[in-house]
């Protein structure tokens, strides 16, 4: 939520920024688009996750375990992969 309420000071920045002939920088529509995806954004954060829903992934230790092992491993570069001289 932290991000939400910078970027409502933000926009109330924005809003009261003005040009050297005193016209807002930024139309009212934009500032009202820019409100309302805000308040989008904070519902969709503020909204309570079900508890029967599953994570996108559901991993094994033994495939979490292969997973690690792969990136620890050496990666060979005889692969035919070589070096260009310059």
């Amino acid at each position: 939520m932290q991000y939400v309420t910078t970027a409502r000071e933000l926009l109330e920045q924005l809003g009261a920024e003005t040009t050297p002939e005193g016209i807002s920088s930024v139309s009212k529509a934009k500032l009202s688009e820019y409100s309302e995806k805000i308040e989008a954004l904070a519902a969709r954060l503020a909204a309570p996750v079900p508890e029967n829903e599953k994570p996108v992934v559901e991993c094994t230790k033994e495939e979490v375990s292969d997973e690690i092992a792969k990136v620890e491993s050496p990666v060979s570069l005889s692969s035919g992969l070589r070096r260009r001289s310059s």
